[in-house]
């Protein structure tokens, strides 16, 4: 998909603004040029609208209202063109060429799947996203398969994003760590566990106390309920104490409205507003009057003109010929003065003959040449001029171009002097390749360090114990079996260790059982069955003396003897919990004891058998003589850094090997080149660019010899040229005179100085102008004398039609005409006026009429609400009833607020239901009742909150007895700690699968699309730079893959060590690759960029165009800029140049 055409009908401060992108067909490459403000960024984002729809709120509605934003395009999809509109609404916001509403999906079918943000990450950058693309690329520290994911799918901070959540992960928890949140949620739960180790619940007498607690609960239940019945009985007594007034009321309204039923129980209308009603009525009456009067005196004033009809007509005649008469009016005080100017031009005419050299005897109208005869001369003598000017520069140019030609062949000597005798250096340099020969010695040189670098790392790796061996030696042991011994002795380290913990815990068990046993034997207070018999039979005696007394004394002994026996039985029950807590602590003490034994035993064992695999090892050291190892783990080292010495020396002789032929080349170009280099002796480098230098000065000289032999010739063929050129000028000058000198003769005769007539073109103009000035001033003479004739004789005819008398000249008779006709209009214009007046007077006193009609009519309608008894002729009458019908119906009102008042404080349906209820009641005594009913309310209340305090009471006792909260508090907050510690072992395994996931697709990505879109990526990296870093490689670094650049000279560089805006071109490479991948996907969409150039140099700017022109090519490539150099330097560099839209 393309753009063919945008439309900005209503966007940002565009309006019906249209971007014509053509067919493609040569080359899609378009620039958007425009200087600041000019609306770039809107454009870009008018295309995102279109394709993605409008937002609920948007910034570039400033000068089209949000509901009237719209944007329409033309799109190629799949070889077809198909229009699209975008319009601001909800539901439906795309529409086809017709205006009919479209699915979303018509489009977005066509855009490969990808969302708004993806479109904006993946293929529109501007500033911003590059430069997040450069810091993506710092953070990715080279991981190829990061930089390869980012750039694919548009997320600058994709490394960024990883590293915040692996740190939110171990924020959760990490192995070993202890300030993680699992670690201190860990710490807590076992506090909580000492604690409820710790805590005792008291349970005696627990059951005998509940049982209190549940009857005072009753009692205070039973005692809330008396309570309200007794409320509802008083609530029942109020109301009808309340309700005897109210019916008393009723009875009194009720005597008082049946004198008066028969009047309305409503009024249709305000009272109030008949006061301005019965105003408006007065004020019409008394404008019925006033206009009665106006028509009388109009018509009176009326009679009295003096009208004249017959002379109306005579304005229009005067009209006719008014034209005329003000034309004749200021002629009068024109025509001398034109008279004299007609004269004044004769004058000059004849003084302008003498000064262009005629005979005075001419007639004016003779030598007043017409303006084609004068530009005729003129053109002739513009030709001669115009000749005489070219002769001139042809002779100058003919001089310096024989000045340039000496200038030529003195440059030609000199180049032939500076040429080399010798062989150029540039022949050697091709015929040994250089420039590709230094590459490649430079890379063999760089494997040959490596290699050596690692054989020297390996060897100095095999030392142990400050000691370093040179040579090899032979191992006794392959690096299979050392990681086995290896494992074995580490397995058995780890049981070593754990068995030393749980000696370490046992011990500590067995101290604190130890412990226990002694404090549980040292408490002793039982009683014994002696002492038990001998209380309880004083119990019994004391009983039975109490049985036969029934006295206070025999009861206070009883009691003190029951007392001394529930202490005994006590401390015995104490003592039994004692002793099974003794004999459980032996257990416990006993098992502890035989755990630490086994322990210690299994402990020494594997000592043993490790300390024996050490000494296995040593043996095999010693044999081979080879320094001893401390640790298993230490020959496993020695034994792994000995295969990586091995492997690094093979790889030695093998790199040696390859680059041996590359070398020997370098060799032979050397010789080659030093007896025409100075400096001493130089590496290959240092020769190769020594001899450029020199090759590149020996081509400037031949450059320069050749460039002077083109010139010489050029400048003998400009001489020639020039020559020429010359003498036809001469010739053309000797024509152009005689064609002047005819001309001059045909018109004044040979009598006349030609030469002096160069100078005279000009009077003749001025003579030309002076006749027509002359001519003009005599036809205005003429004019004028005809108009006063015509006057005269129109006034008279007037006068005769109309019986007027002339007063003299035209001009004052036709004034005077005037004046009789205005004074007839007149007459008649105050004839009129008054018989408006009076039309007018009429048509408002039918006026007042109808509404004093209108006011009788309204007064009937609201009268016919009253009795027929009432006698009601005017608004006065009807004003006086409505006020005392007012008090009647307030009172209706009364009655009826009065009985719905009463039917809810009893609870009844109907009036006569109230009455029934309140037949026989005493109101005095109703009221005792009240007073009785509230006394024993308050005996209730009191009731209530005794049976409130014992239950309270009893509810603290059984607080007491159970002990506090704080097992239970102790077990929600355990219950807690564990919910929490689930949530987070779930968050962690959340956040440890997505960044395995994220790994794995990158890598998966890395390893699908590494070698196609990396050689994308470089072929691009290379143009973008110009060859400044010809190839890109990678590097293995434990789990990722290290992304390497090579420069020109064969050294390499990570892509975190590069500059800033070698970044840049970088992530644009890679940008360009995905785009590339797109493509080949069979995914074609717009690539947007919003003038990313501004921290590149002109040869970035330069290679940059060129991979735009290169996308423009496989699909469409718009850039936006208001740089204009930009522009130029695209139009320069591009392969088909790109088509500029300026706005």
């Amino acid at each position: 998909m393309r753009f063919r055409k945008l439309q900005v009908e209503r966007f940002g401060h565009f309006t019906d603004r249209e971007f014509d992108f053509g067919d493609g067909s040569q080359g899609d490459f378009h620039i958007i040029y425009g200087s600041n403000e000019a609306g770039k960024t809107t454009t870009m984002e008018a295309a995102l609208r279109l394709l993605f729809g409008f937002p609920h709120s948007d910034a570039y509605a400033f000068r089209h209202a949000l509901a009237n934003l719209q944007v329409s395009a033309e799109l190629d999809i799949d070889g077809k063109t198909v229009r699209f509109t975008r319009v601001k609404k909800r539901g439906s916001s795309l529409l086809d060429a017709t205006g009919a509403a479209l699915p979303d999906t018509a489009l977005n079918a066509h855009l490969g799947g990808l969302t708004e943000k993806d479109f904006r990450d993946l293929l529109c950058l501007d500033d911003k996203t590059i430069e997040e693309g450069g810091e993506a690329i710092m953070q990715a520290k080279g991981d190829i398969g990061a930089l390869l994911f980012s750039a694919a799918s548009g997320l600058p901070d994709l490394t960024a994003a990883l590293d915040q959540m692996r740190k939110e992960r171990d924020d959760l928890w990490r192995k070993q760590a202890q300030k993680t949140r699992m670690a201190e949620l860990k710490s807590e739960l076992a506090e909580i566990d000492r604690d409820l180790r710790n805590a005792d619940v008291t349970t005696s007498k627990w059951k005998t106390l509940k049982q209190e607690q549940q009857r005072a609960l009753k009692a205070e239940q039973d005692a809330m309920a008396e309570r309200s019945g007794l409320a509802r009985r008083l609530g029942r007594l109020k109301a009808m104490q309340n309700a005897i007034p109210l019916l008393r009321r009723i009875d009194s309204l009720e005597a008082e409205l049946d004198e008066v039923s028969d009047y309305p129980a409503a009024l249709d209308f305000d009272p109030e507003k008949l006061v301005d009603m019965i105003s408006e009525d007065n004020a019409q009456k008394r404008e019925i009057e006033r206009l009665g009067n106006l028509i009388d005196e109009t018509g009176r004033t009326r009679e009295g003109l003096s009208r004249n009809t017959p002379i109306l007509p005579l304005s229009a005649a005067l009209d006719e010929c008014r034209t005329l008469k003000e034309r004749v009016a200021t002629e009068q005080h024109d025509i001398e003065r034109r008279r004299a100017e007609r004269e004044a031009c004769e004058d000059r005419m004849r003084a302008l003959v003498r000064d262009i050299g005629l005979h005075e005897d001419v007639t004016l109208e003779s030598v007043v040449l017409a303006a084609h005869e004068i530009n005729a001369l003129d053109e002739c003598l513009s030709s001669l001029k115009d000749a005489r000017k070219e002769k001139a520069s042809a002779q100058r140019e003919l001089d310096g171009a024989i000045e340039t030609e000496a200038r030529a062949r003195k440059a030609v000597r000199q180049a032939e002097d500076a040429l080399p005798a010798q062989e150029a250096i540039s022949a050697i340099l091709e015929r040994h390749d250089a420039y590709a020969l230094g590459v490649e010695a430079a890379k063999a040189d760089q494997a040959i360090a490596a290699a050596h670098d690692a054989l020297e790392q390996g060897l100095m790796a095999l030392g142990i114990k400050a000691r370093t061996i040179q040579d090899l030696p032979v191992c006794p042991m392959s690096e299979a079996e050392a990681r086995r011994v290896e494992q074995q002795g580490a397995t058995l380290g780890k049981t070593v260790s754990i068995l030393e913990a749980q000696i370490a815990d046992l011990e500590k068990d067995l101290a604190q059982c130890q412990a226990r046993v002694a404090a549980l034997r040292k408490q002793d207070h039982s009683t014994d069955d002696t002492t038990a018999r001998q209380l309880r039979a004083d119990r019994d005696g004391h009983w039975s003396a109490h049985k036969i007394a029934l006295t206070a004394e025999t009861a206070e002994l009883f009691e003190s003897a029951m007392r001394r026996v529930d202490d005994a039985l006590d401390a015995t029950l104490s003592r039994a919990r004692d002793l099974a807590q003794l004999s459980q602590a032996e257990i416990a003490d006993a098992e502890t004891a035989a755990a630490l034994d086994v322990a210690r035993g299994q402990r020494d064992t594997a000592l043993s058998n490790l300390r024996a695999l050490l000494d296995d090892v040593v043996a095999l050291a010693r044999a081979a003589g080879i320094p001893e190892p401390r640790t298993i783990s230490d020959w496993l080292g020695w034994v792994t850094n000995h295969a990586v010495a091995a492997k690094a020396a093979d790889a030695f002789h093998q790199v040696s090997r390859k680059q041996a032929p590359t070398l020997e080349r370098s060799l032979a170009l050397l010789e080659a080149l030093r007896p025409r280099l100075t400096g001493g002796n130089l590496d290959l480098q240092a020769a190769i660019a020594r001899a450029r230098e020199i090759a590149e000065n020996e081509a400037a000289t031949r450059a320069a010899h050749t460039t002077a032999q083109a010139e010489l010739a050029t400048a003998e063929a400009e001489t020639s040229r020039r020559r020429g050129m010359y003498e036809k000028c001469a010739t053309g000058v000797a024509k152009a005179n005689r064609a002047w000198r005819e001309k001059v003769v045909a018109r004044f005769g040979d009598t006349v100085d030609t030469a002096a007539m160069e100078n005279s073109l000009g009077l003749l103009r001025e003579l030309r102008e002076e006749g027509q000035r002359r001519a003009t001033a005599a036809q205005r003479v003429s004019a004028m004398e005809n108009d006063e004739q015509a006057l005269q004789a129109r006034v008279e005819a007037l006068c005769t039609e109309y019986a007027q008398e002339p007063t003299g000249s035209p001009l004052s008779t036709f004034d005077a005409l005037g004046a009789a006709a205005n004074a007839a209009h007149a007459a008649e214009d105050d004839y009129a006026k008054l018989s408006n007046i009076i039309a007018e007077a009429e048509a408002a006193r039918d006026v007042a009429q109808g509404k004093r009609r209108g006011f009788e009519d309204d007064c009937r309608i609201m009268a016919s609400a009253f009795p027929d008894h009432v006698a009601i002729e005017t608004l006065a009458d009807l004003r006086r009833e409505a006020l005392l019908a007012s008090p009647i119906i307030t009172k209706r009102r009364e009655r009826e607020q009065a009985v719905a008042e009463l039917l809810r404080h009893l609870s009844v349906e109907t009036i006569e239901e109230a009455r029934s209820s309140l037949d026989g009641v005493d109101p005095a005594d109703l009221a005792a009742d009240i007073e009785t009913a509230q006394s024993s309310e308050e005996a209730c209340d009191a009731a209530v909150s005794n049976a409130i305090a014992a239950r309270v009471d009893a509810g603290r006792e059984v607080s007491n007895v159970t002990g506090s909260d704080t097992v239970a508090a102790l077990m929600e907050r355990r219950s807690a700690v564990e919910l929490e510690m689930e949530a987070i072992v779930e968050q962690y395994m959340i956040l440890d699968s997505g960044i395995r996931q994220a790994d794995a697709a990158i890598r998966r990505y890395r390893d699908a699309h590494r070698s196609g879109m990396l050689d994308t990526t470089q072929k691009v990296f290379s143009a973008l730079t110009k060859g400044a870093y010809p190839s890109l490689s990678t590097q293995p670094d434990g789990a990722i893959e290290t992304l390497i650049a090579i420069d020109a000279y064969g050294a390499s560089k990570r892509a975190d060590e590069m500059s800033k805006g070698t970044r840049f071109q970088l992530y644009l490479a890679l940008r360009a690759a995905a785009y590339e991948q797109l493509i080949t996907q069979d995914v074609r969409l717009p690539f947007l960029c919003d003038d990313i150039f501004e921290t590149f140099d002109e040869d970035r700017t330069e290679a940059a165009c060129v991979v735009l022109d290169q996308i423009g090519q496989a699909g469409q490539a718009i850039y936006l800029t208001h740089h204009r150099h930009v522009v130029e330097i695209a139009q320069r560099v591009c392969k088909v140049e790109p088509t500029i839209h300026r706005i």
